[in-house]
């Protein structure tokens, strides 16, 4: 029967049995409470130092180790207290081991504010450098790992301690996970830099949980690992490359053997977790005033119900196509954002007077539920009219906040050390951003897009006017009132990212036959029409040759 003692001897011996060698790289993953009892130990430091000491030992002054640091440290950001990940003090959750490494002084540690590796030894320096702002994507560090003679070993663990699972995920685009932004400072000790980042996240599903107990037993048995007892556990040892090899073709052949599953339709489920009702427009397309009435009072946040509810009751009168873009995909340099809605909302004074008609949700607001003062609640709250029909175009998407409007007049009233009960409760949950399109003689050399904005506030705004003007536009073309004499695509989308979605969809020779893209806002208050100009796009774009864009310039199309 195994001794349930050990001490630093029987360390290096396990070590080095399972597989372990002088100058090797090394990912350590552990838990050492399951080990046994240590000899002469009487704090978790001097547990941490023995296991150190005798890794040292074992790989010797070339070997590099590395061990999980993991933060999550923006996951807690919010817009007017973003987190701040500081290089060496931002502790690690993954248990005390890697946090004791990240507190010696010959460790470095890489720029990842979610899931950052400590180390130490010589490689360490090559693979931290320049990481680009993601944790899971394109030559993260869990990428760049493949590319150097590593060794996984998990001390105490099983096989199913994986450190490539969430690259390997992200790699075969598996249908739970998908990439989401967040954003907050971080501090290398010698500047505090804004960043976004962005981090595959789970979703909010039991399916979604990681799950590679399967895939480590089918490892085990083809062979994977060395194995060496130690206590009452075990140290398992194999090949990172190897590892990863093994299990990079068992998720492209089903997506969910990482997940405890099973596979499920993950946009019904999200719909029904964020309680999603059937919506609808009774929209009058040969009246702007009955037009924009039936869209004002709802909060059309760009990827949203509301949005595909509005494209649908157009798509029942016009003959427009839909297309949806999945919450996590990356156009242009963006990342299409989750889906959003506000579920219920209330504030009431310590009066048990109710103020909630007096106030407006922005876009992507985060759910609140707390008594705040009426100075903490002034402060809070941006400014909008005093008709309270419109709230400013802020939206907070992944700089998460809580986003309530009120006018002038109502600030003004709210009494500073009066109490006001606020509860907000908002959803963010898996699905897609819509885009409707009408194409008009799409196979020629020359062509034009016409962009209306059905995204927005509460309220009618310019933005309305001009989508109005779209779809009167796709009548006319369609009735065939309207001849243009060259090639017509009008777009009916939330926002100006929407615009770059699409046309990263299109083949290069359609994007190089556009030689005019007309924003259409501002039709009913300003009158000009706008050239398209927004930095997603400028790739697009750099081929055209600017030109005044105007309604009479339109007409004369």
């Amino acid at each position: 029967m195994a001794s349930i003692t050990y001490g630093f001897d029987d360390v290096v011996v396990a070590l080095q049995a399972s597989g372990l060698q002088p100058g090797d790289t090394v990912f350590f993953s552990t838990s050492l409470g399951l080990l046994g009892i240590p000899q002469d130990i009487h704090s978790s430091d001097d547990l941490n130092a023995l296991f150190l000491s005798a890794i040292q030992t074992v790989l010797g002054p070339n070997g590099t180790i590395l061990a999980p640091a993991y933060s999550y440290t923006f996951g807690k950001s919010r817009l007017h207290q973003p987190a701040v990940f500081h290089l060496q003090e931002t502790p690690a959750e993954t248990g005390p081991f890697p946090d004791f490494i990240r507190r010696q002084s010959a460790t470095l540690r890489s720029k990842d504010p979610m899931v950052s590796v400590v180390g130490m030894g010589p490689f360490c320096q090559e693979l931290f450098d320049d990481l680009p702002n993601n944790s899971y994507g394109r030559n993260c560090l869990f990428q760049r790992l493949l590319d150097y003679p590593v060794k996984c070993c998990n001390i105490g663990l099983g096989p199913n301690w994986m450190a490539f699972i969430h690259h390997v995920d992200w790699r075969n685009q598996v249908p739970f996970r998908f990439d989401k932004v967040f954003y907050g400072l971080i501090d290398d000790g010698f500047s505090k830099v804004v960043t976004d980042w962005v981090y595959s996240v789970p979703l909010l599903q039991p399916h979604a949980n990681p799950n590679a107990h399967a895939v480590a037993r089918q490892s085990e048995a083809a062979g994977l690992w060395q194995i060496a007892p130690l206590a009452r556990n075990q140290i398992y040892t194999c090949d990172y490359r190897r590892y990863f090899d093994f299990v990079n073709p068992l998720v492209k052949k089903n997506r969910w053997v990482l997940a405890t599953g099973p596979a499920i339709d993950i946009f019904k489920v999200e719909r029904e977790r964020a309680q999603e009702t059937s919506l609808s427009y009774s929209l009058v397309l040969d009246n702007p005033h009955l037009f924009v009435a039936a869209i004002e009072g709802r909060i059309r946040a760009a990827a949203s119900e509301n949005i595909d509810a509005l494209l649908i009751s157009i798509q029942k009168q016009l003959p427009i196509q839909i297309n949806h873009f999945a919450s996590g995909e990356r156009v242009v340099g963006h990342v299409v954002p989750e889906k959003w809605r506000v579920v219920s909302f209330s504030i009431r004074d310590q009066h048990l007077h109710d103020w909630s008609d007096k106030f407006l949700i922005s876009h992507y607001s985060l759910s609140l539920n707390e008594n705040l003062t009426g100075k903490v609640l002034r402060e809070m709250c941006i400014c909008c009219d005093e008709k309270l029909s419109a709230v400013p175009e802020i939206v907070y998407d992944h700089r998460r906040a809580i986003g309530l409007a009120c006018s002038q007049t109502t600030r003004a009233e709210l009494k500073p050390e009066d109490q006001y009960q606020v509860i907000l409760e908002t959803c963010f949950y898996y699905g897609h951003l819509s885009v409707g399109v009408f194409e008009y003689a799409k196979n020629v050399s020359k062509k034009m897009v016409i962009c209306g904005y059905i995204g927005g506030t509460y309220s009618v705004t310019d933005k309305l006017t001009g989508a109005y003007l779209a779809c009167k536009l796709i009548a006319g073309i369609h009735a065939q009132t309207i001849q243009p004499t060259l090639g017509v695509t009008i777009l009916l989308v939330p926002n100006d990212q929407a615009v770059a979605y699409w046309l990263s969809q299109q083949p290069f020779i359609e994007v190089k036959n556009i030689e005019l893209v007309l924003s259409m806002r501002g039709i009913g208050g300003h009158g000009d029409l706008q050239l398209f100009n927004n930095e997603l796009a400028d790739a697009f774009f750099s081929q055209f040759t600017p030109c005044e864009c105007s309604w009479q310039r339109l007409q004369n199309h």
